[in-house]
């Protein structure tokens, strides 16, 4: 299961989804995601309505979250099979 930017920053920072998204990572057998998640997750937690954080300080948190959880960072395929990854 690929675990997009938006359920990363919904679970760091305690959006409505935060429980289904944490459910369904819990739940999922191999989570993985990616580098540009990584980078907007980091990104949308650095925000003043978020964290208020510096972005070296949301992308240790970001990356920290992703080990205690075994989400893995993997490189996407080519845009075409991506595609077919988030249907």
């Amino acid at each position: 299961m690929f675990v997009d930017a938006a359920a990363i920053v919904a679970m760091l920072s305690n959006e409505v989804e935060a429980e289904r998204c944490a459910r369904a990572v819990t739940e999922a057998s191999a989570p993985f995601t990616s580098a540009i998640a990584v980078w907007e997750a980091a990104m949308a937690l650095a925000r003043p309505e978020k964290l208020a954080i510096p972005v070296v300080r949301s992308a240790e948190i970001v990356g920290r979250f992703l080990e205690e959880r075994a989400i893995a960072l993997r490189e996407l395929p080519p845009a075409p099979e991506a595609a077919s990854l988030s249907i």
